[in-house]
């Protein structure tokens, strides 16, 4: 996958969240989990009622990313361009998604 990693920071929830630039684009969020937390290597269709910008689309590892299980989301959908979906945007849906996870946990 060709992508820069455009933010990086830890969530008001805890867990580190990335925003990636795909391919120039559209944009991915991801929020990491550590071997401890119950959905570590849980693909992501096995939790579909979670509310973030078109679902979950991604869960796995990604190599320049120092986390060890990644869930993901993408802008690529019909009507996402690069203007209406920025970096901000992102931002906010992966906070949603960092506090979902953490939900989860407990």
């Amino acid at each position: 996958m060709a992508h820069k990693i455009v933010k990086e920071w830890k969530t008001k929830a805890g867990p580190k969240a990335y925003v990636l630039l795909v391919h120039n684009t559209h944009y991915c969020g991801y929020v990491g989990i550590d071997k401890n937390h119950p959905w570590f290597e849980d693909n992501y269709n096995k939790h579909d009622d979670i509310n973030v910008h078109g679902g979950l689309t991604f869960s796995d590892k990604i190599d320049d990313i120092d986390e060890p299980w990644l869930f993901g989301f993408d802008a690529a959908h019909l009507g996402d361009t690069l203007e209406n979906i920025n970096v901000d945007y992102m931002a906010r849906e992966c906070e949603k998604l960092a506090k979902q996870i953490q939900e989860g946990e407990q």
